[in-house]
């Protein structure tokens, strides 16, 4: 969209009866009810950035600002920093950032992004 490209890890964890379940995320490391994942979310939302990215670059040589989020649906995220590299959110907040995003793509872009998203999905299907 308008605010840039937006590449999106999401996350479901069952939340525990007990206390208020909260995950905790301080600009590197996420803690669901104060323990690590056995997965990092972080890590793994960079690396699905950074495959996007090499698609773009390769496609339409244009190198796009690109912003890793995890999401974790129906959870309380009590983040510890601002101005961080990922941002894991639930889907209301994330909605809630977009609106404050500035204007860095245009329709054009926009389209031209997509389209060559839709390039590389075909020609993986053929092969």
């Amino acid at each position: 969209g308008p605010g840039g490209v937006f590449v999106i890890e999401t996350k479901t964890r069952s939340k525990s009866v007990q206390g208020n379940p909260v995950i905790e995320y301080d600009g590197e490391h996420v803690l669901v009810d104060g323990h690590a994942p056995d997965r990092d979310p972080i890590a793994q939302a960079k690396a699905c950035r950074d495959h996007i990215k090499s698609i773009f670059s390769r496609v339409t040589q244009r190198d796009p600002k690109l912003r890793a989020v995890v999401l974790f649906p129906g959870w309380f995220i009590r983040r510890k920093a601002k101005n961080v590299e990922v941002w894991v959110l639930n889907p209301t907040a994330f909605v809630k950032f977009l609106k404050h995003e500035p204007c860095l793509l245009t329709s054009e872009d926009i389209g031209m992004l997509s389209e060559a998203l839709e390039t590389h999905i075909r020609s993986n299907r053929r092969s």
